[in-house]
């Protein structure tokens, strides 16, 4: 949400190799609970639309967590839908 869809995918992925070892590295965002989650504003513009609502911290995390692992089924809900005009 915040790369604004820059990243498309927080799904593990890996090339493996016979010749190289694979090294993973996992990184966390805790946001205040006192703000909103959504796409960096430095990331918008006329050209690159927020792709993604804005959404209060607490609402975010309590809708995360009720729900049942489902993939990508919960930031699906948070996208804006294109609109053909």
């Amino acid at each position: 949400i915040i790369s604004n869809g820059v990243y498309s995918s927080v799904e593990h992925r890996a090339v493996v190799s016979h010749d190289a070892e694979r090294l993973s590295v996992a990184t966390f965002l805790n946001p205040n609970m006192n703000v909103e989650i959504g796409p960096a504003p430095s990331l918008i513009t006329s050209e690159t639309p927020a792709l993604f609502k804005r959404i209060g911290s607490p609402q975010f995390f309590k809708n995360l967590f009720v729900r049942k692992l489902q993939g990508k089924a919960y930031i699906n809900e948070l996208r804006i839908e294109k609109r053909n005009e």
